[in-house]
């Protein structure tokens, strides 16, 4: 009988996802005594992991029973807890989130017009809060083109009724206002920014968070590469796609540093994914020491962030 390694005894583990769910409810109380605004954050990573969860689920991203998933997006939400938030931190990852799970219905199916409308419909109100999320708009076509091959003229125009729909009523609550040409300040916001390639803003948190991020990624991307061939021809369709996803986050914060926040955000959601799937789906001694490392870096990090002033700032 084959001994199991530690890693597959924790990541197989069915007290793991009750575990992490009560250090990540423990770590949201411990910092809602200094933040108040904090039940806005503990909301959206509940509905953003909910998310991950029927992710998984509906799709199974994962060969094996595993909440590694939601697991590894929970603690990557915590290393990133101390990031500061507004409306928009908090809302749109769970817009993107519900995006991605309505999206990847329509897989190889040109004629899911009303799938495509209500799943564009998130990033529309998603370009309420931020406009410049409108940056990732031709990447999702890109996205429903090459990966999920559902492009069509019927999909197309769904795509941007769906982007229009906020607008409609975002319109209508500025003529209430007597208003109506604030619409037309909030679209022209994506082409106003000041701060291109400012990357002053970012502070040393942001950097070794960024970093982190990154490379977990990375990690999680050369392994599904090499394992892909296991995968059904939809799961490898639909980890390309995030793959896609994590480097469009990447060169949103590379092009626009101010909003590296809701870029690091929004970097957790494929690389929970990507990571899992490492994680998961590897038996090695190597692997069991990255696992290892990769948990006690990430906790540490957790504190840094927490409870280490920046050295910079």
């Amino acid at each position: 009988m084959v001994k199991k390694r530690r890693q597959e005894k924790i990541v197989n583990s069915r007290l793991l996802f009750p575990i992490i769910l009560i250090y990540s409810t423990l770590l949201i109380a411990l910092m809602w005594n200094s933040q108040p605004q904090m039940w806005m954050q503990g909301l959206s990573i509940a509905s953003t992991t909910l998310f991950m969860l029927a992710l998984n689920n509906r799709y199974a991203l994962l060969r094996v029973y595993s909440r590694m998933v939601s697991i590894a997006y929970l603690v990557l939400s915590m290393m990133l807890l101390q990031e500061p938030f507004g409306l928009a931190e908090s809302i749109i990852p769970v817009c993107f989130a519900a995006f991605f799970f309505i999206l990847f219905n329509a897989y190889q199916d040109r004629q899911q017009a009303g799938t495509i409308f209500y799943a564009f419909s998130f990033i529309g109100v998603s370009s309420i809060f931020c406009p410049q999320i409108l940056y990732f708009v031709p990447l999702f076509w890109f996205i429903l083109i090459v990966f999920i091959l559902a492009f069509s003229f019927r999909t197309f125009i769904a795509s941007i009724l769906g982007l229009l729909l906020p607008y409609w009523f975002l319109a209508g609550y500025y003529c209430y206002k007597g208003t109506p040409a604030q619409i037309i300040s909030h679209i022209t916001a994506i082409v106003q920014t000041k701060d291109f390639f400012h990357y002053t803003i970012i502070n040393e948190h942001q950097w070794v968070n960024l970093a982190v991020v990154t490379l977990l990624s990375i990690v999680g991307t050369i392994h599904f590469l090499r394992n892909s061939y296991l995968d059904k021809i939809k799961t490898r369709m639909l980890y390309e796609a995030f793959m896609i996803i994590q480097l469009g986050c990447i060169g949103f914060i590379i092009l626009l540093p101010e909003y590296v926040t809701l870029g690091l955000k929004l970097m957790t959601i494929p690389t929970a994914i990507l990571i899992a799937h490492f994680l998961s789906l590897t038996h090695t001694w190597f692997t069991n020491i990255a696992f290892q490392a990769i948990v006690v870096l990430l906790l540490l990090l957790t504190i840094y962030n927490l409870w280490i002033p920046s050295l910079l700032f």
